[in-house]
């Protein structure tokens, strides 16, 4: 699926506009709960989403909710890669958060600090990782998404 942006963004310190998003994934399999969660034992299913901008691709994990499982929707659809997408974004910017500013935004100041920090930690490893993507332009993707600035081109 390619997300096409209603109006191109600046690519960090390349001298070109990025205009095009694509976006595809593969179901890798069932799993039991999710990553950084060991109390959820709820099963589910997990994804690779590949986010890629320019010639540059990154995979993200994504994993399904319960109810798609129970369903057994086996596939995603164009809404549900630019769902993953904005998970993926929603992630990163969590990952842009100080440690202690992440805690009390998410509410997790009375949690098991180890679980907390796992948590924080996946979500600077997403951040990481999209950065290599989209030099540093992480906000801008933000808006153009949250803000419906694009349409889906079917492939």
């Amino acid at each position: 699926m390619r997300l096409k942006l209603n109006e191109p963004i600046f690519h960090g310190k390349k001298p070109h506009n990025v205009s095009e998003i694509r976006l595809s994934a593969f179901r890798v399999g069932t799993v039991k709960g999710f990553p950084n969660d060991p109390s959820d034992k709820l099963p589910r299913y997990k994804y690779n989403v590949t986010v890629t901008i320019e010639d540059t691709a990154k995979d993200f994990a994504y994993y399904t909710s319960i109810a798609d499982y129970e369903a057994g929707k086996k596939k995603l659809d164009d809404d549900d890669l630019t769902n993953a997408f904005e998970c993926i974004l929603s992630d990163a910017m969590s990952g842009m958060m100080t440690r202690s500013d992440f805690v009390r935004e998410y509410g997790y100041a009375n949690t098991n600090p180890t679980y907390t920090h796992r948590i924080y930690d996946a979500c600077v490893d997403t951040r990481n990782a999209l950065r290599r993507i989209s030099d540093d332009d992480i906000y801008k993707l933000v808006n153009a998404i949250s803000e419906k600035h694009f349409e889906i081109l079917k492939e």
